[in-house]
């Protein structure tokens, strides 16, 4: 509708809608606001409803554009991938021709060559065995000579024999005929030379000339095969080497570079850095970064357009908790803010701060800019603590009311719960609150323990009687439990999210430094680290327990609460004495 028009409420005449109803989706007008069943719902005037509204269809919008933007650019590299399959195609259908021509030229010149080489070897074995038998034939003349002397001696005569000097003539033979067995045994009886003539050049000699189509062959890096190397642990402003490792299709590791590969790295805002790659030249390639927040980052690894296996990565960066010491930035140097107490971060950067000394809540936005207050004397009546929902409804403990105040993001009154007493759905001096899916979980100081409620205010359970002193702050972490700060025993006790016992605690009183000595609020982050706020001092432990650092001794006064922006990793400080709060986020 435009701006120009104007509605007539049905329930309330004459009066004009100038409100929004959330939950039943319509327009209404003040007095809907205030009587009947839209009191009790969330609602905002109209022009924050449209506005509201154009803001989501824009977001809507520019979503569908950028998955537009994705799809054309899938497309774009789908389709030039295609043109370099066809042009390598045709390049190596060219190769082709060009090596078989090749392949029949030198084919032809290695037959001639093979033939006169066959030739040669003829020759030479046919001299050596003519030589052979010109021996052997000149022996047997010789032999056959000495036979027709014996010849001779049959056909003569007795006289004959006699008169020819037998005696001499038989000692001249027998001297011919030695000399003759003396060459005899000296020839072989085998040919010097043998039939051994093959074919020097077989087929299957020249088999390694001939090529063949290779795809992903043996040698050539394959992506899906690629291997990355990550450190152990990652952390903000911390230099990190990347290292990925080329295999073949045999799963080998690959010895020489060459191939193009590419590195881009999304941080969880979306913002995408393509890496500079280095080629060792040895099948290995080098990329490094410096993460500026902690949370989640996706690493995109190619080669030769390809994606490697298991990508993209998933890179979990941690914060240095070591590294904290100084703020970045502290708020209220002007004291505007009496004394400010609880502190939570809601959805988008938003986060609000109780005060105090004037009754009210502070919502401040992400350039730590008020962008509302909510309360005010007679209204709230010494505020403590303070959680946002997975709404960004905000939930507010009326310590000295005894009861639970839940108010819309743009501050309007929503609805409450509790009353002064020790019954179920009944408070005593509640100070810490947080919330976890549907429920409400609120420090019933009181009544040493802790109670539960729906988003709606409907009581659920209480636990901890027993177990707890005087229970300020309480906060879940990312194992399904609940950590309850208890500055009376002077340590962090845990429960299920149904209020069962966990046995143990976390840092009871002793003499070291990184003991607990007055525990009064905690916050978790998405790696399990636990912050405690202990009097004038910060501790940081891990998951398990374990003390990681501690400091702000000489540097706060009386902390009286802490929490995290679980988007970036800022945390938050009350320090009440000195009226300030302190913003840590570099580190």
């Amino acid at each position: 509708m435009s701006t120009n028009d104007v509605y007539i409420c049905k329930e309330h005449d004459n009066c004009e809608c100038k409100h929004y109803c959330k939950n039943c989706e319509k327009n209404i007008c003040l007095v809907c606001t205030l009587i009947g069943e839209h009191s009790k719902h969330d609602h905002c005037t109209i022009p924050q409803a449209v506005t509201q509204c154009q803001e989501g269809v824009e977001k809507t919008s520019n979503a569908i554009d950028e998955m537009i933007k994705s799809l054309d650019d899938r497309y774009e590299r789908i389709k030039a991938m295609k043109t370099k399959v066809q042009e390598q195609g045709e390049g190596v259908r060219n190769k082709i021709y060009e090596h078989y021509n090749e392949l029949d030229l030198m084919l032809r010149e290695q037959r001639e060559q093979v033939k006169q080489q066959a030739s040669d070897v003829v020759v030479r074995k046919e001299k050596v065995l003519a030589v052979q038998l010109t021996v052997v034939e000149q022996a047997k003349s010789e032999v056959l000579s000495l036979k027709e002397v014996k010849g001779t001696y049959k056909k003569n005569s007795d006289q004959d024999i006699l008169s020819i000097n037998a005696a001499k003539q038989k000692q001249i033979i027998d001297h011919c005929l030695q000399k003759l067995k003396s060459r005899h045994d000296k020839i072989s009886f085998e040919p010097e030379e043998k039939d051994d003539i093959e074919l020097l050049c077989p087929l299957k000699s020249f088999f390694p000339l001939f090529c063949h189509l290779s795809v992903g062959s043996e040698g050539l890096c394959v992506p899906t095969n690629s291997e990355l190397l990550l450190p152990a642990k990652i952390y903000v402003k911390k230099q990190v080497t990347v290292t990925l490792l080329t295999r073949d299709v045999k799963s080998q590791y690959c010895s020489q570079g060459g191939n193009h590969v590419s590195m881009q790295l999304e941080t969880c805002t979306g913002k995408i850095t393509t890496l500079e790659v280095k080629d060792n030249c040895d099948g290995s390639y080098l990329a490094s970064f410096v993460a500026d927040q902690a949370g989640v980052l996706k690493l995109l690894v190619s080669v030769n357009g390809l994606q490697v296996r298991e990508t993209p990565y998933s890179i979990v960066v941690y914060r240095n908790y070591k590294a904290l010491n100084q703020p970045d930035k502290v708020l209220n140097d002007d004291g505007s803010l009496g004394y400010p107490c609880g502190i939570a971060v809601g959805r988008y950067g938003v986060w609000a701060v109780t005060d105090n000394s004037c009754g009210c809540v502070y919502i401040i936005d992400g350039e730590n800019q008020v962008v509302s207050k909510v309360g005010g004397r007679g209204l709230l009546s010494s505020p403590q603590g303070v959680a946002f929902d997975n709404e960004n409804h905000l939930y507010v403990v009326n310590s000295s009311n005894h009861r639970v105040q839940k108010f819309g993001f743009n501050g309007n009154y929503l609805l409450q719960f509790g009353s002064h007493g020790s019954g179920d759905g009944q408070l005593n001096q509640p100070r810490g609150i947080t919330t976890h899916d549907s429920r409400v979980y609120v420090t019933d100081k009181g009544n040493h323990r802790i109670s539960v409620f729906q988003s709606d205010g409907q009581f659920c359970i209480s636990f901890g009687s027993g177990q707890l002193g005087d229970p300020y702050d309480v906060a879940a972490n990312g194992i399904n439990q609940l950590l309850v700060a208890d500055p009376s025993q002077k340590c962090i006790i845990t429960f299920t999210l149904d209020g069962n016992y966990v046995a143990g605690k976390l840092h009871t009183e002793g003499s070291s430094k990184d003991y607990l000595n007055k525990p009064c609020s905690l916050a978790t982050d998405a790696n399990g680290f636990i912050l405690v706020a202990d009097d004038n001092r910060l501790f940081v432990f891990d998951q398990a327990g374990s003390f990681i650092h501690c400091f702000g001794t000489g540097k706060f006064s009386a902390l009286s609460s802490v929490a995290l922006n679980s988007s970036n990793g800022n945390i938050y400080v009350c320090d009440s004495s000195n009226k300030k709060i302190q913003i840590f986020t570099n580190y």
